[in-house]
């Protein structure tokens, strides 16, 4: 087994097996419909507390009306939270036999971030309507780990340094919630706490089974060195709140191939 000749992927007189590895970078497109989690209605014996919930609290409500010079109440909620795209980074290993086939290995970390607005009512006199009305952000971050095990076919291109390629297969998605946290004038308040044990009525942790395709493009920048840009979708359910969905996840990103650099350094 070698992987001298592996990355000449237009050549099929290489090594019968080898083995390549590398790094993952790119960003991670999370679905909208776990976002809501974060939006402060609080839920089950988990790690949330409603925004009401905190600032009704005898601290917190003191702090808040003394930051906003005002009696308040809870006017509404956000209706409208999304994840923002996020980096992923990760790494990559593929067991190929020949240059077309081969079984691969996808592991990735990122961390999401989610947002929205609520709105506050202010006890104050105004002849405005919706003058008495004030917005301030909610957050929410999560992190999330999936593991990718496939199988991968390239479609060779002997003229040509560029070949396409189609993969797919199971997937292992383990979800953390990291923080709900709200900020009111120069005040932040944390509406989480991390649950200590998987037996609450809700969950804040988890992992989830599901599958993955994807397709792209490899380069082959020289006899040692391969890049590759792809694009992938995750169908998986994520494990938050009373989610029981799959939705799917997109990822855009690119591979470096490392085997071969190191290949190489070693023999110079």
């Amino acid at each position: 087994m070698g992987n001298e000749d592996g990355p000449g992927m237009g050549k099929e007189d290489g090594p019968a097996m080898w083995f390549e590895y590398g790094m993952n970078m790119g960003f991670y497109f999370a679905h909208r419909s776990t976002a809501s989690y974060y939006n402060g209605s609080g839920g089950g014996s988990g790690g949330r507390r409603s925004l009401e919930q905190v600032m009704r609290t005898n601290l917190n409500y003191n702090r808040i009306r003394q930051d906003l010079g005002y009696d308040f109440s809870l006017h509404a909620l956000p209706m409208d939270m999304r994840y923002t795209p996020s980096i992923m980074l990760g790494f990559f290993g593929s067991l190929h036999f020949g240059a077309r086939s081969a079984l691969l290995a996808d592991f990735n970390y990122t961390k999401l971030r989610t947002e929205d607005q609520f709105t506050l009512q202010l006890d104050r006199f105004s002849n405005i309507e919706g003058d008495n009305i004030e917005r301030f952000t909610i957050t929410g971050s999560e992190e999330r780990v999936d593991l990718r095990l496939g199988y991968q076919h390239t479609f060779l291109s002997k003229d040509s340094y560029i070949h396409p390629y189609l993969e797919a297969g199971f997937s292992l998605t383990d979800t953390k919630v990291r923080e709900i946290r709200t900020q009111i004038r120069n005040s932040t308040y944390s509406l989480f706490h991390a649950s200590t044990t998987q037996y609450t009525l809700e969950r804040d942790f988890g992992m989830s089974a599901g599958g993955f395709a994807g397709a792209g493009l490899k380069m082959d920048v020289n006899e040692n060195f391969r890049l590759t840009v792809g694009y992938a979708s995750l169908y998986t359910q994520i494990n938050l709140g009373e989610n029981d969905e799959s939705r799917f996840q997109h990822s855009l990103f690119v591979r470096l191939n490392l085997d071969g650099l190191f290949n190489r350094v070693q023999t110079d």
